[in-house]
């Protein structure tokens, strides 16, 4: 059984979860002591692990008010920053005239001006450069030691000085856009985090379908597994909060209609985990799907096809079930030049999808990329999550 992500489906109603017929391992009977937890015990039980997870989005939500302060700060450093680099450019063009020949001792006092103003301007913008009371530029160390044209020597030696910190600023700029692309990032996650939080709530509270998910439990393997119980472990990529999460809420909800349901969540690292569900090892996974190309059948076929991507990984009931119920409608689908009628088709499939509990669709992720009004030229990429073209991009004078 797959938890998929990024699924095509968005529509709400399709995000409520069914369990049936989930392939599980029968464990013994569970001593009186077990079997007899009371309802309050339980409902504590879940309390708790409801806390935790708020105290997890709270924390994240105080580290994203940090987060959204760190950018304002290298923004207000990069801006300062600039106009820092545009004046030591001056001072070289104007050193470098100050070395020729045939500069007059007029030219050359001229020179000496304009260099010593743009000195007084690289010092007024480190000092009134600010946000929140914080002057950032004071750390940069841009401020120029003693600068002079006076002879050919100052100047060189003045070019010398103004290119390494030229140098300077250009990695520190460099430095501060990779931190922001990196805070943009931790900032989303919390976004999806929520965004699990809401989904998963959602289907397993909304309309009493946790009467309705003790029915289907009650069901499976005619009574077997509500009577025996079982042991899942549910597994997630090592440092993916958000599938993290996913599986700590599958538990607290699960566990919390029979107490003889016990999951074990477990993270391991990425290259285990992707031999382990290729392999077939887990009886349940999460895993998401970015597109390749703008269309449904990227998605229907990865998921449902027999075929697919992840339909080749969930075990031989998943493929007789989609040989005989789903290949034919993906096949179907592709062909068909109706759009109209490949929407109807792609909804079946869902339908059937969703119907038969063949995975359960948890989240799509909610990307927020922030940026001055005067950044022109950004296009969103709908397919690629977490990518940005900055070809074309500009800041607008």
């Amino acid at each position: 059984m797959s938890f998929a992500m990024d699924d095509i489906s968005a529509i709400k109603d399709l995000q409520q979860p069914l369990i049936k017929d989930l392939k599980v391992t029968a464990t013994d009977k569970k001593s009186n002591s077990d079997s007899n937890i009371s309802k309050t015990e339980m409902e504590s039980e879940k309390l708790v692990l409801s806390n935790n997870i708020d105290k997890k989005i709270k924390s994240r939500q105080d580290k994203d008010l940090q987060l959204q302060h760190e950018k304002n700060i290298l923004e207000t450093t990069k801006s300062g920053l600039d106009k820092i680099k545009g004046s030591y450019e001056k001072i070289i063009e104007l050193a470098k005239e100050a070395k020729k020949k045939e500069t007059s001792a007029e030219e050359k006092e001229s020179i000496k001006s304009q260099v010593d103003e743009e000195v007084k301007t690289i010092k007024q913008t480190v000092e009134e450069t600010s946000f929140n009371d914080e002057k950032p530029l004071k750390k940069e160390n841009v401020i120029p030691e003693k600068m002079s044209v006076e002879t050919k020597k100052d100047s060189q030696e003045t070019i010398v000085q103004s290119e390494k910190i030229l140098q300077r600023i250009q990695e520190r700029q460099k430095q501060i856009s990779e931190r922001e692309e990196k805070i943009i990032k931790e900032v989303s996650s919390t976004i999806e985090l929520e965004s699990i939080v809401e989904t998963i709530d959602y289907a397993l509270t909304e309309d009493g379908s946790f009467e309705k998910a003790k029915e289907e439990f009650q069901e499976a393997w005619n009574g077997e597994v509500w009577e025996k119980g079982f042991k899942l472990t549910l597994l997630y990529n090592t440092g993916n909060e958000a599938r993290q999460t996913a599986c700590e809420m599958l538990k607290e909800y699960i566990e919390s209609l029979n107490p003889k349901f016990k999951i074990e969540v477990q993270g391991v690292q990425w290259p285990t985990y992707l031999d382990a569900y290729r392999s077939g090892q887990l009886p349940a996974f999460i895993i998401g799907w970015l597109a390749d190309y703008p269309d449904p059948h990227n998605f229907v076929f990865t998921y449902f096809h027999s075929k697919g991507v992840y339909g080749t990984t969930q075990g031989q009931a998943f493929l007789d079930f989609a040989r005989e119920n789903l290949d034919s409608l993906v096949e179907k689908a592709i062909a068909e030049t109706d759009e109209a009628e490949r929407q109807k088709l792609y909804e079946e499939i869902q339908t059937i999808a969703y119907e038969d509990a063949l995975g359960i669709t948890l989240y799509q992720p909610l990307e927020i990329y922030p940026m001055r009004d005067w950044v022109k030229g950004w296009e969103f990429n709908p397919m690629r999550s977490g990518e940005v073209n900055w070809e074309g991009v500009y800041k607008e004078e």
